[in-house]
C-alpha cells in the first residue's frame, strides 16, 4: 500500500507540535522552576525559535512556493483592493482570465457583464467585443440573454463569469450559448463553489467541479480546462472578510473595519501560499474557471 503521509509531511507536523508544546508551557516552567524575568523568557523564545524555524526549512520540501509569491504578492485586478472583502477572488479571476485570453478569437459575447472589468483582458484578440445584460446600462444590450433572440453561430467565443448561480435554469443557459457559438467556438466560464449570499433573491446555485462537468457535457460541450480557484486558506479568509463587512457597518466602525480587513485577508493571502498538502485547494476551492469547446 502506498504510503501517503511523507517524511517531510511529519517532519514539518512534528517541529509545529514541538513549537506549540514549547510555546505553551515553556514561560511556566522557566517561571516556576528559575525565577527569570519576562525579558530571559522572551529571550528563550527567540533562542528556541530560530533553530526550530530554521529546522523547519531544511526538513520540509518548499519547493513548491515561488519566493516572488511571498515577498512580492501580485495585486492583480486594477479594481481590486486590500480593503475590501473579495480582494482574493478578484486577484485570482482576474490571472486566471488573463491565462483565458489565449483561447479567445473573433467576435466575443460577455454574457452578464455588467461594467465589462475584463474587456481589456481579451479586446487586443478579437474582432468585437459586446456585453449583454439586463441590469447595467453600460451593457451593449441592455436586455435578458435567455429572453434575447441571437442568431446561431454568430459568436467565436462567449464569457460568462460569476453569472451562472444567478441563472434558474443553468441547463437552459448553456444550452442557449451552444447554439449561439460557432462550430468549434470557446465558452469561458467562472461559477462559485462557495459564496455568501448576494444579489438576492436571484442567487439560486452553487457549483461543484462534478456539477459543472455534467452540465456542460450535457449541453454539448468538450472541457478543454476546469480549474479550481483558491484554497481552504483563502475560502476561510474571504468568508471571514464578508463577515466583517456584514456586521461591522456602523460609520465609526468603518475604518478600522477596513483596516482589519486589509491585515487579515493579506496574512491569510500568504498562509494561502502553503503547499497543497496543507491547502488543499482541491477540496475547497471558493471558484471554478471552465473553458469549453463547442464539439
Amino acid at each position: 500500500m502506498k504510503c501517503i503521509v511523507s517524511f517531510h509531511d511529519l517532519s514539518f507536523f512534528w517541529l509545529l507540535f514541538i513549537l506549540f508544546i514549547s510555546y505553551s508551557y515553556a514561560p511556566t516552567i522557566c517561571s516556576q522552576s528559575i525565577h527569570v524575568s519576562a525579558s530571559n523568557i522572551s529571550r528563550y523564545y527567540v533562542l528556541f525559535f530560530t533553530p526550530t524555524t530554521f529546522s523547519l526549512w531544511l526538513f520540509y520540501d518548499f519547493r513548491s512556493i515561488s519566493p516572488h509569491d511571498i515577498l512580492a504578492p501580485r495585486m492583480s485586478h486594477p479594481n481590486a483592493s486590500w480593503l475590501l472583502p473579495d480582494k482574493l477572488i478578484k486577484d485570482i479571476l482576474w490571472d486566471d482570465l488573463v491565462f483565458s485570453s489565449h483561447f479567445v478569437h473573433g467576435k466575443l459575447l460577455d454574457v452578464g457583464c455588467g461594467g465589462k472589468p475584463y474587456q481589456k483582458i481579451f479586446q487586443h484578440r478579437l474582432t468585437s467585443y459586446i456585453g449583454i445584460d439586463a441590469y447595467d446600462k453600460r451593457a451593449d444590450i441592455q436586455k435578458d440573454f435567455l429572453a434575447t433572440t441571437l442568431l446561431p453561430n454568430s459568436f467565436h467565443t462567449v464569457l460568462t463569469t460569476q453569472v451562472l448561480e444567478h441563472v434558474p435554469h443553468p441547463s437552459v443557459f448553456l444550452k442557449k450559448i451552444f447554439r449561439i457559438l460557432k462550430p468549434s467556438g470557446i465558452l469561458i466560464l467562472t461559477a462559485p463553489l462557495i459564496a455568501s449570499l448576494h444579489e438576492t433573491p436571484r442567487d439560486y446555485f452553487r457549483f461543484t467541479e462534478y456539477g459543472l462537468r455534467q452540465l456542460l457535457s450535457d449541453a454539448g460541450f468538450e472541457i478543454l480546462v476546469i480549474k479550481g480557484q483558491g484554497n481552504y486558506i483563502s475560502s476561510i479568509a474571504t468568508f471571514v472578510a464578508f463577515y466583517f463587512e456584514s456586521t461591522c457597518n456602523r460609520y465609526f466602525l468603518k475604518y478600522p473595519k477596513q483596516l482589519l480587513n486589509a491585515i487579515f485577508l493579506y496574512i491569510f493571502f500568504l498562509f494561502s501560499k502553503l503547499p497543497n498538502q496543507l491547502t488543499k485547494p482541491h477540496m475547497c476551492p471558493m471558484n471554478y474557471l471552465v473553458i469549453a469547446r463547442k464539439r
